[in-house]
């Protein structure tokens, strides 16, 4: 390896055989991969504006003024850059990126940063490599099952695991409380909470309840029929009927307990979700060795269903519907 004895300009250690290495696309200064991303780049990134260009601390020797010219063994070519072989049909050098053809002014490609495929996630300054394991599965089928937002839930997942942590937050499962769960599939926990919000919804749909709600009802309609400029004893005696309802016990209640479902999506939704992932990666990829037949499988199998989320939107809606009028009914 051309960088054995140099050293790592983020963590000072010297380079081995057994490191991975990777070198920045402008100036060429050679990491450790993993330092390369915890600084999120370059550690020379302030030069580059000054055209600076990295230079071995023990080039290798001239021999009158001229340097050594690598050979290549057959079948490999020699990069140009760090001087390491590979074999002929590689585009790239598997040491440094650089291209191996056709490179006389053109620099190597650049190293994709974490959360791209094939490269690592990041969970607070800790990278996450695809071949590690998150809930018995490997992070990269993991990813793969998840497919939407997998570089935000990976992390978490992680940090769930390694913590031993049950309560984490996430502000899409306080928002959108049961639908979220539909949309991720897992439509357990979803239909538990809905079945909740309306037997909540039926108990506290009392007598009391109907005759504030339908006086609210009367004064709206009151206000849609009028149509000259509303009275100021009208609006007052409009706002004092809503302000009793919405202090009834039952109106509170039914708040309360709503308030409490999003708050326990919020805490539990990434536990509850990467539970489920754990059990369907373990359960499909026991049906298929690894290879593209098992990715295209996590893929269907896995994801997010916006179906499934307008669906239970629109259940909740009419079946809450038809239980107040169900109980308004029954009670007149």
């Amino acid at each position: 390896m051309a960088y054995i004895g140099e050293n790592c300009p983020v963590c000072g250690a010297v380079f081995t055989e057994a490191d991975d290495i990777v070198v920045c696309p402008e100036c060429g200064t050679p990491h450790h991969r993993s330092c390369y991303f915890a600084h999120e780049g370059c550690a020379n990134a302030e030069k580059h504006a000054e055209g600076f260009a990295w230079t071995p601390s023990n080039p290798a020797p001239s021999m009158g003024g001229m340097q050594p010219v690598p050979q290549n063994a057959p079948g490999t070519v020699i990069c140009p850059r760090c001087g390491a072989q590979n074999a002929a049909e590689e585009p790239v050098c598997a040491n440094c990126g650089a291209r191996l053809y056709l490179n006389a002014s053109a620099p190597f490609m650049p190293t994709p940063m974490p959360g791209a495929v094939g490269t690592p996630y990041v969970a607070g300054g800790t990278l996450i490599s695809p071949d590690e394991t998150i809930g018995g599965n490997t992070v990269r089928d993991t990813a793969q099952y998840v497919r939407v937002a997998a570089h935000r839930y990976i992390p978490k997942f992680y940090k769930l695991e390694k913590k031993g942590k049950k309560v984490s937050w996430n502000w899409a499962a306080f928002f959108f409380g049961p639908y979220w769960f539909f949309y991720r599939k897992l439509y357990a926990v979803g239909s538990i909470l809905l079945v909740l919000l309306l037997a909540v919804s039926a108990a506290t749909t009392t007598p009391r309840y109907l005759e504030k709600a339908g006086a609210v009802s009367e004064a709206a309609e009151q206000f849609a029929r009028v149509q000259e400029e509303i009275r100021d004893e009208d609006f007052a005696a409009y706002e004092e009927k809503l302000a009793a309802f919405t202090m009834l016990p039952e109106v509170l209640i039914s708040a309360g307990v709503e308030i409490a479902v999003h708050l326990f999506a919020g805490l539990f939704g990434n536990f509850l979700y990467k539970r489920r992932v754990d059990e369907q990666v373990q359960k499909l990829c026991a049906l298929v060795p690894p290879g593209e037949d098992r990715q295209v499988l996590l893929l269907r199998q896995g994801g997010v269903s916006f179906l499934a989320a307008a669906g239970s939107m629109l259940l909740f809606r009419f079946a809450s519907q038809g239980i107040y009028l169900a109980i308004s009914s029954f009670l007149t």
